[in-house]
């Protein structure tokens, strides 16, 4: 008897834990089930004006008189869409999503450039009624960051002796408003950098900027150099007022409300140099976070509801974590001017 107590507790312990579902009930089988019009996609920026897939279903069956209404669900497969997200809503039978669309929307459940079987569902509303729900579909999706292309007059190249001194391949600074004004994050493996910062792709037909003095470049100087060693640094130049910076960059960390409590106050993050990303897989709480640079204020990422789907905003606004759970999150900051962030929540 014992036993069977301690078996029922059990049962108990993993049901209150497990996710919180609503009854689902599903189309009358006399209903035609959800479909869609492709099983697997690869979506890419290069199309992204262009069809991505197709939903339709039946109508359901009502003689009730009131508005029915038709929701499109989405989450990873194996999730039982506890962390689902709406895509649309409509009273139409069917809804189409070009490429841009689809991808910003599932970008919210898995990592750029990854492959997932997303399941979806439509989710049927009726006044004063349960909502009923259809069969699942699964696509298999591969999504992408979307990015910006930069005129040669918003690059700044950085060549120097931590690189061989080649310009194709020399790290970039970018001026995103295109007012003179350049950033972007360096990984200066050499402990003794040197660098020039040029305009151009060609040593013999460029534009050579040099350090003229502490802060200030100009013409006629000397090479460019940083002072605490080898590491990833935030490097500004400003062209109307001829200075420059860089400030190391030691560690980004996620902090806020998510941070699960009883660790500590911020959660590093691990750095690929490879890539020039930072990545966590953690237990985070319902809250919001920021991504922090060196634990303090100074550099900080948040994300405005007005900015793209994982593309982080200097001092932007906290990102939300709507359900406790275990999450892996990148931070890419290879690319001046197309920094990138993803959250996935794993199963």
């Amino acid at each position: 008897m014992r036993r069977l107590e301690s078996l029922l507790l059990c049962l108990f312990c993993v049901l209150s834990v497990s996710c919180k579902k609503e009854m689902v009930q599903p189309f009358p089988a006399t209903a035609v089930q959800l479909q869609a019009s492709v099983s697997t996609i690869v979506l890419s920026q290069a199309s992204a004006a262009g069809p991505s897939i197709d939903f339709s279903w039946a109508s359901f069956p009502d003689s009730s008189g009131t508005t029915v209404n038709y929701t499109i669900e989405a989450a990873l497969s194996g999730s039982q869409f506890c962390d689902a997200i709406e895509l649309k809503t409509t009273n139409q039978l069917s809804a189409a999503f070009t490429v841009r669309e689809l991808n910003g929307q599932v970008r919210k459940l898995v990592l750029a450039g990854t492959k997932e079987l997303i399941e979806f569902r439509i989710r049927v509303t009726r006044a004063q009624l349960p909502a009923q729900y259809s069969n699942i579909v699964g696509v298999a999706i591969t999504t992408y960051q979307s990015y910006l292309l930069y005129d040669e007059s918003q690059i700044l190249r950085l060549p120097g002796n931590y690189q061989n001194w080649t310009i194709p391949s020399a790290p970039r600074i970018i001026s995103a408003k295109g007012d003179g004004e350049y950033e972007g994050f360096v990984n200066f493996t050499d402990p003794q950098s040197q660098f020039y910062l040029v305009k151009g792709t060609q040593w013999d037909n460029v534009t050579t900027y040099n350090q003229t003095g502490p802060g200030q470049f100009g013409f006629n100087g000397s090479f460019f150099y940083v002072t605490g060693g080898a590491g990833v640094y935030k490097v500004n130049a400003s062209m109307s007022k001829h200075t420059w910076s860089c400030s190391r960059i030691n560690s980004w960390s996620l902090y806020g409300t998510a941070v699960l409590p009883g660790t500590a106050a911020e959660a590093d993050m691990v750095f690929d140099e490879v890539g020039l990303s930072w990545r966590i897989t953690a237990d985070l709480v319902k809250g919001d976070f920021l991504f922090r640079a060196n634990k303090t204020n100074a550099i900080v990422f948040g994300h405005n509801s007005e900015s793209v789907t994982g593309v982080p905003d200097y001092n932007g606004a906290k990102i939300s974590i709507a359900k406790p759970g275990n999450y892996t999150i990148v931070l890419s900051l290879q690319s001046a001017g197309n920094y990138s962030y993803g959250i996935r929540k794993n199963k």
